[in-house]
């Protein structure tokens, strides 16, 4: 049996109804993260914060013209930041200085680093199939064109970082579908260091080519520090009508069921982990029932230890 919901604490200044924060990305010691928000409902731009700190977020990069930008990951290796904005993926220092546009990654959103590598992992929106993981380089230039097959359409990834021949991610067998539908994925497993490469659902017990099963439902799947464990949302078990998600943890190799982390009250969207592996960061709703949202932490020691 699962240990009770996590109790969720605020990691900046909530409840502000006047901002939603959501997708982020935390540097390696914990302590500073990028996110985006959207201030009185505008669209999303990037902010960076020093946690446990009173002074209030800035704009990420610093004096930033973008209309919008989002789906942050910060390398744990090399200290870069890579982002979206709608003509690709830009990567950046830290600091916001160096910035670069990757002008050859239109239609990629979700970029993930790879461990150690000046790599990415990303949701590939170009044709055949559509959407698809691909491994793109640091400039841009495409690596691995498809990493999962022509048999599933392929959403948000990530890399183990423990095992960079491992991909988790959002995705669905394409089957008769006519077109993707993140809210029928599973979290798949790709081993590309098997011969034949493995590709199939996280947990052992959903069907890869059958009906869809709610009960196995998940997206935006991140991998723990230590390779051990998944975060995911999911909304398997939401009551009904309610349109929430909750926060899970499953073994990464999908041999248990996965546990609930939040409360469906909070539509939890967006786990990462703090790089001691018995914390993760989420985006939860900072006032159920009330729509703006918020940056909390999560103990999951209970779930992993």
């Amino acid at each position: 049996m699962a240990p009770p919901p996590a109790t969720p604490v605020p990691l900046l200044n909530y409840p502000d109804a006047s901002v939603s924060d959501y997708r982020f990305a935390l540097n390696s010691e914990g302590d500073q993260i990028i996110f985006e928000r959207s201030v009185n409902k505008s669209p999303a731009v990037l902010f960076y914060a020093a946690l446990n700190s009173p002074i209030q977020p800035s704009l990420f990069p610093p004096n930033s013209h973008y209309e919008s930008a989002t789906r942050p990951d910060w390398s744990w290796s090399n200290g870069q930041i890579a982002f979206c904005i709608d003509g690709g993926i830009v990567i950046t220092d830290a600091d916001g200085s160096n910035l670069s546009f990757l002008s050859s990654t239109k239609g990629m959103i979700y970029p993930a680093w790879y461990p150690n590598v000046s790599a990415l992992a990303v949701m590939n929106n170009n044709p055949a199939p559509n959407p698809h993981t691909s491994v793109i380089s640091g400039s841009g230039e495409l690596d691995i064109p498809v990493v999962a097959g022509t048999t599933v359409w392929a959403g948000m990834p990530s890399v183990n970082p423990q095992n960079p021949q491992q991909f988790a991610f959002a995705g669905q067998y394409i089957g008769s579908q006519i077109k993707y539908n993140q809210d029928t994925n599973y979290i798949w497993f790709v081993d590309r260091g098997q011969d034949p490469i493995v590709i199939r659902p996280l947990d052992k017990n959903a069907n890869v080519t059958g009906p869809f099963e709610e009960a196995y439902q998940g997206r935006a799947p991140w991998w723990s520090p230590d390779g051990n464990w998944i975060a995911f949302e999911s909304n398997r078990d939401a009551p009904a009508n309610s349109g929430h998600y909750a926060i899970y943890v499953q073994d990464s190799g999908g041999v248990n069921a996965a546990m609930q982390v939040t409360d469906y009250k909070y539509n939890g969207n967006h786990p990462k982990w703090f790089a001691n592996g018995v914390g993760l960061v989420a985006t939860l709703l900072q006032a159920p029932p009330a729509p703006q949202r918020g940056l909390y932490s999560l103990d999951v020691s209970a779930f992993v230890g």
